[in-house]
């Protein structure tokens, strides 16, 4: 695991992300040490998408699902769903993804957590949320057929 920046704010905000995440149960990596099927949930830090990279993505069962972008305390979130949303629509074509761009969509400081679920007939940002669980997401993912992820 590679050292945190934890002299910045929002260093800090990913250490507490973190600690989140892995409460969760989700398995954290670092982009030079992945391993998609080390759990059911993995999480990979400073994900590379065509518009830079994303601070998280979160993978279930070797498939991309969701993206989470980390802001220092006292930011303001609602702003930043767009920024989070082009990560979403720029996955590498190789990296597979039951369902394109990317549904779930978390913005975080680590102390408040906003969440948008695009699949909703009318996606709006939801706050404040907590780390959803991998285990419950691998459940309904695991279900969720490959082929999806062509469209």
């Amino acid at each position: 695991m590679a050292p945190g920046n934890a002299h910045t704010p929002e260093g800090r905000a990913r250490d507490r992300i973190d600690a989140l995440l892995e409460e969760a149960g989700w398995v954290l990596q670092w982009p030079d040490e992945v391993n998609l099927h080390a759990g059911k949930g993995v999480v990979v830090r400073e994900f590379h998408t065509a518009v830079g990279p994303a601070d998280y993505a979160l993978f279930v069962d070797g498939r991309a699902v969701g993206i989470v972008e980390a802001k220092p305390v006292g930011f303001t979130l609602s702003g930043v769903a767009t920024q989070v949303g082009d990560y979403a629509r720029s996955l590498a074509s190789h990296v597979q993804a039951p369902v394109r761009p990317l549904p779930f969509i978390y913005v975080s400081t680590g102390a408040v957590t906003e969440f948008r679920n695009d699949l909703d007939p009318e996606p709006r940002s939801r706050g404040p949320a907590r780390a959803a669980s991998s285990t419950p997401a691998a459940s309904r993912w695991s279900a969720t057929p490959t082929a999806a992820s062509s469209g």
